[in-house]
């Protein structure tokens, strides 16, 4: 099983749901692609909408939201957003449970790249230095994201 911890997730997505300040920590810390379980993600990606939008997140907007975005049957949103609610003791270690959440994504990218190394090096025709340059980037590439904020705003990333 890929690195993960659910409990984890689920309390990064409980607290964002009870708090203003959960939203913007994890907001800066993570990413849709940091949650492992695709309802995550989804609900995630749900307010990650109603933050570009400056919408309250709480359980009727992430519903509505999900409702919006026709996921909220498949993941059977109502009973499991209220349990995420009902399932968060204090908000107050919301930056641990990201870190913990964005470390576990960290590590399964880091088995990615190692995987397609791996295949690209059986290839007859590669190149040692250029499979060294390429391997080299990719991993480069995710110790760049282990220290960069999460999500970011489409109008923060244009440029005038």
């Amino acid at each position: 099983m890929p690195p993960q911890n659910i409990e984890a997730e689920q309390a990064v997505l409980g607290s964002m749901l009870l708090d203003d300040t959960a939203v913007h920590l994890a907001m800066d810390m993570l990413t849709p692609e940091s949650f492992y379980r695709t309802s995550h993600r989804e609900i995630f990606n749900a307010m990650v909408s109603l933050f570009e939008r400056s919408e309250a997140i709480d359980f009727v907007t992430v519903s509505a939201e999900l409702r919006r975005m026709k996921v909220y049957e498949k993941i059977g949103a109502a009973d499991y957003i209220k349990w995420l609610i009902d399932g968060v003791a204090t908000t107050a270690n919301i930056e641990f449970y990201a870190s913990i959440v964005r470390d576990r994504a960290l590590v399964r990218e880091l088995i990615n790249v190692s995987q397609r190394i791996v295949s690209e090096s059986f290839e007859e025709e590669e190149n040692a230095q250029e499979l060294l340059d390429r391997a080299e980037q990719q991993v480069f590439d995710i110790r760049r994201k282990s220290t960069t904020d999460g999500f970011k705003a489409l109008s923060g990333m244009i440029e005038d």
